[in-house]
């Protein structure tokens, strides 16, 4: 069967929404399919969908996690600096 073919879509969409209500959401689960590791991750609120990939995909997505939580502390650390520097003598103007 083919994309087009209305009782496929009726099947893809039940698993989609059994996946989905089965998936804690924003969180990765992992579960095998065919022998092969598959890691679902649900988006109720932004997009109302579910994101699926094999191991490969998991590792990126854990990289970019991990870069992206770098960026968040380094922007952090540099908001905290300027901050304080802005404070050194009680204020902005030195005063």
């Amino acid at each position: 069967m083919d994309d087009t073919d209305p009782a496929s879509r009726r099947r893809a969409g039940t698993q989609r929404d059994r996946l989905r209500h089965y998936s804690p959401p924003r969180k990765v689960v992992r579960d095998v399919r065919d022998g092969q590791p598959q890691y679902v991750y649900a988006d109720p609120q932004t997009c109302k969908c579910l994101y699926v990939g094999d191991e490969q995909r998991y590792q990126k997505f854990q990289e970019l996690s991990l870069q992206k939580k770098i960026a968040d502390e380094q922007r952090s650390a540099a908001r905290a600096n300027w901050e304080a520097s802005m404070n050194w003598w009680g204020g902005p103007w030195g005063w």
